[in-house]
């Protein structure tokens, strides 16, 4: 079999989803694509679903042997990934990945709070939450925002510095790009948690890791300590001047999580401004295009439920029309 390209890859992805989770949960997509932690923003929703997936199932085994029963562990199922089909599993699946990605913080760590939360304080064996009850309730809302906060600056510190190695992120390949949007910011509140000095901490950051521009640090450093910075730099190969991780604003590394999704585009933000805005959409055309080609139908989710009513309203027509029949029958008869 012939190696697929990244576009083609990213091509199939978009029809598999298309066809196995309802239109209502696609068009959400573009809300989370600057909410999401950093490593999914340009990461398929199927992808990032099957990955929120294995790290559940890896996380539910071990809540499993630490919680309940030591020896269940390796026999606990989880969920079943890939989904090639519509199912509710999967949909769940889905849903609870989109609350993940509500909380800007890696798949493992948000599944882990989770389990954890529902434990409790006392400590007492419960039964593993499933996938669409990792959320709080109403009523533990609070409670599950204060144990979370307790944990966030330390998730953040430990996880960011393992954001270098990401392209996208990197300051060469900044483009304005939705996905884009903050980054510096919220990096910057990062690298104000460590207790280094500005001037070590923009050295950090902006030639070593490469995720700030030395620019955000203008406030902290004077004009003198950024031209060093940049001297010192220059003496190092692959500096601040440093072009070998660049990429082209077309590349589909670039392409975000909401790229090509149909029904996730629209006139407002994040759309309204977004560099790929125009070839999202024609993306999204050809995905409609390939999966009514597939089904005979541009929605199929829909189109089964739709099936599913016309179904059950010909059954109880068949039940009414069964019933009267038979009240007939046994009227004719007492005649």
């Amino acid at each position: 079999m012939t190696p697929q390209t990244p576009a083609q890859e990213r091509f199939r992805s978009l029809v598999t989803m298309t066809k196995s989770v309802a239109r209502e949960h696609l068009i959400k997509e573009a809300d989370y694509v600057n909410t999401k932690w950093f490593e999914y923003r340009y990461t398929d929703p199927y992808s990032a679903t099957i990955l929120f997936g294995r790290h559940y199932n890896a996380a539910l085994r071990r809540f499993v042997e630490k919680y309940i029963n030591i020896d269940f562990g390796p026999h606990v199922r989880g969920v079943d990934i890939p989904a090639t089909a519509p199912s509710r599993e999967f949909t769940q699946l889905w849903v609870a990945r989109q609350h993940a990605d509500e909380v800007q913080l890696p798949y493992d760590q948000y599944i882990s709070h989770c389990l954890e939360f529902a434990v409790g304080r006392s400590g007492r064996k419960v039964a593993a939450p499933r996938p669409n009850q990792l959320r709080p309730t109403h009523k533990s809302d609070i409670a599950w925002k204060f144990k979370f906060a307790e944990k966030f600056d330390d998730y953040e510190v430990t996880f960011t510095s393992r954001l270098s190695s990401f392209q996208q992120l990197r300051v060469e390949n900044y483009h304005s790009l939705p996905a884009q949007r903050g980054q510096f910011e919220h990096m910057k509140q990062i690298a104000a948690m460590g207790r280094q000095s500005w001037l070590r901490t923009a050295e950090h950051w902006s030639v070593e890791l490469r995720l700030l521009p030395l620019r955000a640090f203008r406030t902290e450093l004077s004009i003198d300590q950024m031209r060093g910075i940049v001297v010192d730099a220059r003496r190092v190969k692959g500096g601040l001047t440093s072009t070998a991780t660049a990429l082209s604003k077309s590349s589909v590394a670039l392409w975000q999580s909401c790229f090509g999704v149909p029904g996730a585009q629209r006139e407002c933000a994040p759309c309204c401004g977004c560099p790929q805005a125009e070839a999202c959409g024609k993306m999204a055309e050809l995905v409609i295009k390939a999966v009514a080609r597939d089904t005979g139908t541009e929605d199929p989710i829909l189109e089964a439920k739709r099936a599913a009513g016309r179904a059950r309203t010909r059954k109880s027509r068949q039940k009414a029309k069964a019933a009267g029949a038979l009240s007939i029958t046994a009227g004719a008869q007492e005649l």
